[in-house]
């Protein structure tokens, strides 16, 4: 039994050449057996159950290899509709906040930190506050607050409709 789960855990390991080699060893005997080559009944038989656990072995293995990049698909395009859902549904005082990331291409942001806008973008993803230290020498305690690299100037303006049309 100790030699099966090791030889099972190895098919796994190596699904797509273990299972290539046996659907291709065992396709052939089954091949030659229906092209009238002399092969015994029973080999036939395990020939074929050989050639269903090889393509079982190379399905598992496809499904194994497949999944995460399907899931990492499905993430991403889940977290841009998300975003997307979120800079249509802006407000026109969040608009107003992020007009000079997008038209002027600012970088920073220097608001209050009670500033509520500034707050709402940062609770929805789209800004964050560069620092917890504010700027020296600045009445109203102004932090900087830069546009978050996934929600990019142009991304933003072509999606968040941050136009000087709005």
């Amino acid at each position: 039994m100790d030699s099966f789960l090791g030889l099972l855990r190895l098919a796994l390991d190596r699904g797509w050449t273990f299972g290539a080699i046996l659907a291709l060893f065992f396709g052939a005997i089954l091949v030659g057996a229906a092209y009238g080559l002399p092969v015994p009944a029973e080999l036939q038989a395990w020939s074929a159950v050989g050639l269903v656990f090889g393509i079982a072995v190379l399905l598992v293995s496809l499904a194994s290899h497949a999944a995460p990049v399907a899931g990492n698909w499905i993430r991403e395009w889940r977290f841009k509709k998300g975003l997307q859902r979120k800079l249509l549904e802006l407000t026109q005082a969040e608009k107003e906040f992020l007009r000079p990331f997008i038209l002027q291409g600012d970088n920073t942001r220097y608001v209050s930190i009670y500033d509520g806008v500034a707050n709402g973008l940062q609770g929805k993803g789209i800004v964050y506050r560069a620092s917890n230290l504010s700027v020296p020498g600045t009445p109203g305690i102004l932090f900087p607050w830069n546009l978050q690299s996934y929600a990019s100037p142009h991304y933003a303006a072509q999606v968040g409709g941050c136009g000087l049309n709005h």
